[in-house]
């Protein structure tokens, strides 16, 4: 890997995800959607440790490096190794299922997901999407917030509000 592959990744990722700083601003509970490599939520739960981090990841071996690294890093993050639906809502898992704000980066959230998010989101929560230049749909209990722009090719963090009283 040379010097520009390495300043990109370290621009793309943690730069991104430090990125959403500004929106942790009275959050208690994060809830980090496929969380993958732990971008963003490792990088937020390392920055902000007096917020409670919760990791969904629904591959296992992925999982597991989560597990390791945030234990390993001291994270204030609980790793959840499933896929959030309406058949295994947040609920089963989060206790008191009462979540601040949701992230979501490189993950397609449809009908079936969302309905398992829904059920979890305090009133007034917030969805974080890290998205690129295409339009992308917004959903049906949700309207949208701030934008932040990342710089080239459209990229940037949409923030969306959580309404209850939408319906899909």
């Amino acid at each position: 890997m040379g010097a520009g592959e390495a300043a990109t990744i370290v621009e793309r990722h943690y730069a991104e995800s430090l990125r959403a700083l500004p929106f942790l601003e009275g959050v208690s509970r994060v809830l980090d959607l496929g969380s993958g490599a732990g971008f963003p939520g490792c990088v937020l739960a390392a920055a902000r440790p007096d917020i409670e981090f919760w990791l969904f990841e629904s591959r296992g071996r992925k999982a597991s490096f989560l597990r390791a690294a945030s234990a390993r890093a001291k994270l204030s993050c609980h790793v959840v190794d499933a896929r959030v639906s309406r058949r295994h809502p947040v609920t089963e898992v989060v206790p008191g299922a009462t979540i601040d704000l949701v992230t979501v980066r490189g993950v397609r959230i449809d009908r079936d997901t969302w309905e398992g998010l829904a059920p979890g989101l305090t009133a007034g929560a917030r969805i974080l999407r890290w998205e690129g230049a295409a339009a992308v749909e917004p959903w049906p209990q949700a309207k949208a917030g701030r934008t932040l722009e990342l710089g080239g090719r459209g990229r940037k963090i949409q923030e969306w509000l959580y309404s209850a009283e939408g319906t899909w």
